[in-house]
């Protein structure tokens, strides 16, 4: 029999070594290297845990620096995520850096990069978000790729800028992506194009791109993401014109035959953009939810109503090539920021005509939007024909800041 008094339960310090190194990754880093003072067991087991997290628990820098204290305060907190990089031992599998306002530490961010690159890095997210708008995004150094093991990217206010020599010539782009294993990519900054080249196992992606120097080539970008399931992109990524737009009706289709998520803000109804629109959801004919944002005005109004060239044209159930086969997995359809113009009022009637699963149709109106409009909205939207008996209508205001 076991004494009264004494415990039969393990205590933290007889667990296996390996068991407390997956404990330690879910402190601060700084705490996980305070348990150095623990036991002489403990003493270097930090130093090989695989994930490695800098963000506010890290280090917080204080607003109202000056332009000179905020340099030297970034320049410490880097030569302290070096001295960390000196003492760890090991693989470093997710490698977070996400302290905002850190600046003018190009350089630094680029040895940190270029060290992971060695390490065997699957999940890497680089955050920089500035205190203000004037500091520089950060250039993301190409060392990264190709990453053999890289899974997940998250990438904001960072740009992506190729040097001189990088040449792409399999596709219309000035990045080039090599990374076989990579599951997740997200970006949010200025860019010049990207391009996946060797992306098989690639099944979200989200582009939040600020400028609008992009000549996207749909068949070749959707061509190299062959499992693409959730697609999130504001909308100036693809209305560029590009040559043989008209021609990729029947090529899409196949490429786009995972996709389940679609996300477009800023949709400009402008000529081609209602095109590439139209093109994007026909190609997708497994789509369970779609979201859109619409950069709507008078003008685009006017466009919307265009018999050549406008969306209600485009829209028309048949006229649309592939009608019978779109949206026909459809169950949740919303509009964000909406204004309640006609481009909208098109789009969804195109949807309650086409997708016979369609469970809600959610519409979020913009604050500054006059009831009357919103309800003159709704009720129209009431009266269109619609393919499902089971779709619910959801308006829900948002709230003015």
């Amino acid at each position: 029999m076991e004494p009264v008094g004494k415990s039969s339960g393990i205590r933290i310090g007889d667990l296996p070594a390996d068991v407390i190194k997956h404990i330690l990754v879910f402190l601060p880093i700084k705490d996980a290297a305070r348990t150095s003072v623990l036991s002489r067991k403990w003493r270097y087991l930090w130093r090989s845990i695989h994930q490695l997290v800098f963000d506010d628990d890290f280090a917080l820098i204080p607003q109202h620096l000056t332009d000179s204290e905020l340099t030297v305060t970034s320049k410490q907190i880097m030569l302290d995520i070096y001295k960390c990089l000196l003492f760890h031992d090991g693989p470093i599998t997710k490698f977070v850096l996400s302290i905002p306002a850190l600046c003018s530490c190009d350089a630094e961010v680029d040895h940190v990069v270029l060290y992971l690159s060695s390490k065997g890095v699957e999940d890497l997210t680089l955050v920089f978000e500035a205190f203000d708008s004037d500091i520089d995004d950060y250039r993301m150094h190409l060392s990264l790729f190709p990453a053999p093991r890289l899974k997940s990217l998250t990438l904001e206010s960072c740009e992506l800028t190729p040097p001189s020599w990088v040449v792409c010539c399999a596709c219309p782009a000035n990045i080039e992506i090599v990374a076989p294993f990579l599951k997740s990519f997200e970006f949010v900054g200025s860019s010049k194009d990207i391009c996946f080249k060797c992306t098989p196992l690639l099944s979200f992606v989200s582009l939040d791109v600020l400028n609008d120097t992009h000549t996207l080539e749909m068949v070749s970008f959707f061509a190299s993401l062959p499992v693409l399931r959730q697609f999130w992109v504001r909308y100036n990524f693809l209305k560029q014109p590009a040559a043989g737009d008209r021609s990729v009706y029947p090529t899409l289709p196949v490429l786009l035959h995972l996709l389940e998520i679609l996300n477009v803000r800023g949709i400009d109804f402008d000529g081609l953009g209602s095109e590439r629109f139209v093109c994007l959801i026909m190609s997708s004919p497994n789509l369970r939810r779609l979201t859109v944002q619409v950069n709507a005005n008078q003008l685009y109004d006017q466009l919307a109503n265009n018999e050549t060239t406008g969306i209600r044209r485009l829209l028309e159930v048949e006229d649309c090539p592939g009608s019978s086969h779109c949206l026909r997995h459809l169950r949740e359809f919303r509009i964000e920021h909406s204004r309640g113009t006609r481009v909208e009022l098109h789009i969804v009637r195109f949807v309650l005509a086409t997708a016979p699963l369609l469970q809600m149709v959610h519409v979020t109106p913009e604050c500054k939007v006059l009831t009357m409009k919103i309800i003159k909205f709704m009720k129209e939207v009431m009266h269109y024909t619609r393919l499902s008996q089971e779709v619910k209508f959801i308006y829900d205001w948002e709230e003015e800041e």
